[in-house]
């Protein structure tokens, strides 16, 4: 887009003039910049002014979806002019860290048309206080509300994690991120972490469970109440009308949202499957009369606006894959287990304190640094085995008690050919590659779609994080391995349903492989 296009459309974001001193402005940034600001610049400088965010400036003027030509002329002139002018009036070195802060940071600066406000700006300036410009926003705009959250005090690591999702957040003006893992991996205290960390960035904070089944009316209900609290609440008008008031909302403050436990609301059809053919699988889906969340879902990530969504779930909402993107404001992120180091502090916090370093690595390794596993591990190591891991490791049973309930909760969700899949993967490690993938795992006994059918399964494992695939190559985690190589030893080749059993029976490959495993995990 040429200089000449811009010039065009100069007249754009006139209502600028109403709120802020805009020649004032204009001269001294100019100052700053040491010479007039072009007319390109002073047009997206009004756009700013009226709270529209570089997507929404190129969507209004120049009816274009992409907005990389008006970050860079953004990023390389009015936020460096601004910066420069504020740390020359302050004193201290000034930064805008978003889009977002152009305005709070011009009207604290006296710019706005408020004159008493101005003056007393103008006077601390004079008196050299030093005024907390570059925090966004003031202790007296926001608020916080964090419902249920629990205390994360003794949070541990994740450091990269936190990193990654907060510069999606307030660097690349992600609307909504979802946080995927296994159960028990970290999802809640991760969320209420990362909250805390960019709290001083938003105006609201609100943090919810899904886990008691709030209905979106309920929601939407509570959130307008928030950031709303004057308006008066219509529930008799369409679930259109009400996310779209919603959106409104999101669009005039800048609000982060967290609506943690999200699969609570999900559910898969997995076990009406069993008692049906085996060329159809299972699929994620809404609970009844919960739908309009995936309308919320795809609102909240499509329509544009200045704050954030956050959801943490162990399966992926089926919107999610047509909307999110590496380069898209919609992304998700996959919770792994912890590092080594992290365990450690885990197992310390425990109360293991005297830990032989082999031991403790053959541990954490064992369940793949799972956080909820190790803490559940911990204690049984404590009570039972005096502290001592190498005794613990030497009886040769990892899946027992809670850590046994939540894997078999989640196993059982799972149609007989993702279960199949599964014991297939674990049975042949070195033959993974989803290239070769459906040639190598296809039943003889499954119909001309069964390559079409694994396909749709395996993406369906990994969006409920069973599997995980890294460069075309397919690989369940070591706590799924020992889970169903335990599971199978205690069933001696016995299976949960007579359409796994056969599937397996007739697989003679994998049957000789699924007796050597188990003839070695006995040994």
């Amino acid at each position: 887009m040429s200089v000449a296009d811009f010039q065009l459309q100069e007249e754009e974001f006139i209502e600028a003039q109403k709120n802020w001193e805009l020649e004032k402005l204009y001269l001294d940034l100019a100052s700053a910049k040491r010479k007039a600001l072009t007319p390109v610049e002073k047009k997206l400088l009004r756009g700013l002014l009226c709270g529209c965010s570089p997507a929404e400036i190129a969507k209004r003027v120049y009816h274009s979806r992409n907005s990389s030509t008006v970050r860079v002329y953004l990023s390389n002139g009015i936020y460096k002019y601004i910066e420069e002018m504020l740390t020359n009036q302050l004193g201290y070195s000034v930064k805008l860290k978003n889009w977002s802060h152009v305005t709070h940071l011009l009207e604290n600066a006296g710019y706005k048309k408020n004159f008493f406000y101005a003056q007393q700006v103008n006077s601390l300036i004079k008196n050299s206080t030093k005024l907390e410009l570059d925090t966004f926003p003031t202790e007296s705009k926001r608020f916080q509300d964090w419902g249920e959250a629990v205390d994360v005090s003794s949070f541990h690591g994740r450091n990269t994690e936190l990193t990654t999702v907060s510069e999606w957040i307030l660097q690349q003006d992600c609307r909504l991120v979802a946080v995927l893992g296994m159960g028990g991996i970290g999802k809640t205290t991760f969320s209420i972490k990362l909250a805390q960390e960019i709290q001083d960035q938003f105006e609201y904070v609100i943090w919810r469970s899904l886990h008691l089944f709030p209905s979106i009316d309920m929601l939407l209900t509570d959130l307008m109440q928030i950031l709303s609290p004057t308006a008066e609440i219509d529930e008799t008008i369409t679930l259109n009308h009400r996310i779209s008031q919603l959106i409104d909302s999101l669009r005039q403050v800048r609000c982060l949202i967290v609506l943690d436990d999200f699969n609570a609301i999900l559910y898969n059809n997995s076990q009406v499957l069993k008692t049906k053919k085996l060329d159809q699988h299972s699929q994620i889906q809404y609970c009844t009369g919960y739908q309009g969340y995936g309308e919320l879902i795809t609102r909240v990530g499509n329509c544009q606006h200045q704050s954030c969504l956050l959801i943490t779930s162990r399966e992926k909402p089926p919107e999610l894959a047509e909307i999110e993107g590496e380069k898209l404001p919609v992304r998700s992120l996959n919770l792994d287990g912890l590092s080594t180091t992290e365990s450690f502090l885990i197992l310390e916090n425990k109360g293991l304190t005297t830990l032989d370093y082999t031991d403790t690595n053959i541990l954490i390794d064992a369940y793949n640094g799972h956080p909820l596993f190790l803490k559940l591990v911990a204690t049984t190591i404590k009570n039972l085995f005096g502290g001592n891991i190498y005794q613990f490791l030497e009886q040769g049973t990892l899946i027992f008690g809670d850590i046994r309930r939540i894997l078999e909760q989640q196993f059982n969700c799972l149609s007989d050919l993702e279960k199949y899949i599964m014991y297939w993967l674990v049975l042949h490690p070195d033959l993974t590659a989803v290239l070769t993938f459906t040639s190598n795992v296809l039943p003889g006994h499954l119909p001309k779609t069964g390559s079409r059918l694994i396909l749709e399964s395996l993406e369906l494992l990994q969006q409920r994080s069973f599997i995980d695939i890294k460069s075309a190559n397919i690989s369940p985690s070591k706590i799924w391995k020992e889970y169903i190589l335990e599971g199978l030893q205690e069933k001696d080749l016995q299976f949960t349903t007579e359409t796994e059993n056969n599937l397996l029976i007739n697989d003679p490959a994998l049957m000789s492989q699924l007796k050597k495993d188990l003839q070695k995990k006995s040994n």
